[in-house]
């Protein structure tokens, strides 16, 4: 049995070479099409792209709580409004920002969810958009009201892991999973999963990686943040894993001038090969980075580390990073997601806009093929996995997500790949 766009057959247990669920159009995915057409052009998007039949653009209602909604290649702006669905209606709940500060994440996010339900028609396919930022539709808990009683069967969002609580609580007494964008490993768990790239994986990711290339002496510096401290604790626990040693650790400001924190933690010299440097974004990587070359940090001498933070060209052009390595999505799967985003929508996508594409795919296809069992947590930690175009992912049993990242290198005009993504989460055997 196959789930749709030449999605794999998909087990209870591992098989030989992974046995990945395809969640991106045959074609588009890095590896030979299946036997099938690829996903069409998109030119004539459905208007609002939300699925003919589920979706139209009438006037938008004041309990709809949406900005505008713009189809794929127009500039049409019409709102959107359920219209009855047929009985076997696979109905997949949507909360995101699409309001206030963050309402550009959360339009991109909307956006690759209509795209994926672009490139998989079928009319048994609802999705069902609701704004967690509404305060007049009662905020995260209500929007998720909203979506259970009007039948959702699985919720993805919200976006923040401080709402994933609200939302949970509605959820949960009615068996509808969430899956939620956050990268906060700590909201994972009795029915709630966490799909975003986690802190931890990416670390673990470029520590085991540096270490395999004979790095043994670690250090790091973080900002004194809670993103410094999951990073600082997820080194400490990925060191340690690679057989590796810890000699030095060091803090900066999250805010403010860095330069005295980096001279202390330069002084005494390098007795280490490789440095992780943390940074919560790109603006205070390049802040923090210049002063540890000033304070004679020599990249030629230790391998400066990151984590997917610094997937961003922003970080080009910095001295001290060219040779750096850095975890983050593979390069291939991510581009031909970007290319047919901005193909579409006339914009490049921020990196998490490819978490709306996979979740939406994943949930359309595990609703069509396994009427009645879709959502059980059995479906979803399938320990094969899926291949979206964040490369591949699963869900483990206490519902942390993980996923296949590849190793990047910084140029001096680029990034390579030094080490690519894994395409199966099947440990080789000797």
């Amino acid at each position: 049995m196959t789930l749709g766009l030449g999605l794999a057959a998909c087990t209870n247990q591992p098989q030989q070479g992974g046995n990945l669920v395809e969640v991106r159009p045959p074609g588009q995915s890095g590896q030979p099409a299946a036997a099938e057409p690829a996903a069409p052009a998109v030119t004539a998007a459905p208007q609002g792209n939300v699925m003919p039949g589920t979706l139209e653009p009438p006037v938008v209602t004041s309990d709809a709580g949406l900005p505008p909604v713009t189809a794929p290649g127009t500039t049409a702006t019409p709102g959107l409004s359920l219209k009855p669905s047929r009985p076997d209606a696979i109905r997949i709940g949507l909360l995101l920002p699409l309001s206030g500060p963050s309402a550009e994440a959360g339009r991109a996010l909307l956006d690759a969810a209509q795209l994926a339900l672009f490139d998989m028609p079928d009319d048994r396919v609802v999705l069902m958009p609701r704004n967690t930022e509404s305060e007049a539709d009662g905020g995260p808990r209500g929007a998720a009201e909203a979506l259970v009683n009007d039948g959702a069967e699985i919720i993805l969002g919200p976006l923040f892991s401080t709402q994933v609580a609200a939302v949970a609580e509605v959820a949960r007494p009615r068996n509808v999973p969430v899956v939620s964008f956050s990268s906060d490993r700590s909201v994972a768990g009795n029915g709630v999963y966490v799909m975003g790239f986690t802190p931890e994986e990416q670390v673990e990711r470029i520590v085991a990686y540096a270490a395999a290339q004979g790095l043994s002496k670690f250090a790091i510096l973080t900002p004194e943040n809670a993103y410094g401290r999951v990073v600082s604790n997820a080194f400490d626990a990925a060191v340690q894993k690679a057989n590796a040693t810890v000699v030095k650790q060091g803090t900066y400001p999250d805010q403010g001038d860095a330069t005295r924190s980096a001279q202390r933690f330069m002084s005494g010299g390098s007795t280490y090969d490789a440095l992780l440097l943390a940074a919560g974004n790109v603006p205070r990587l390049r802040a923090v980075a210049p002063s540890l070359g000033y304070y004679n940090l020599d990249p030629t001498k230790v391998r400066v580390l990151g984590t997917g933070v610094w997937d961003d060209p922003g970080v080009l052009g910095e001295p001290t990073l060219v040779g750096a390595w850095f975890s983050a999505p593979g390069a291939d799967a991510k581009t031909n997601f970007a290319d047919r985003f901005s193909k579409s929508y006339g914009r490049r996508p921020p990196v998490i806009a490819s978490l709306g594409y996979d979740a939406v795919s994943l949930a359309a296809a595990l609703g069509r093929d396994r009427p009645g069992q879709a959502f059980t947590p059995q479906a979803l930690t399938d320990p094969n996995g899926f291949a979206g175009y964040g490369g591949i992912f699963r869900f483990r049993p206490d519902g942390i997500g993980e996923h296949g990242l590849s190793v990047m290198e910084i140029e001096s005009r680029g990034f390579k790949t030094v080490d690519p993504a894994p395409t199966s989460f099947q440990v080789p055997s000797n």
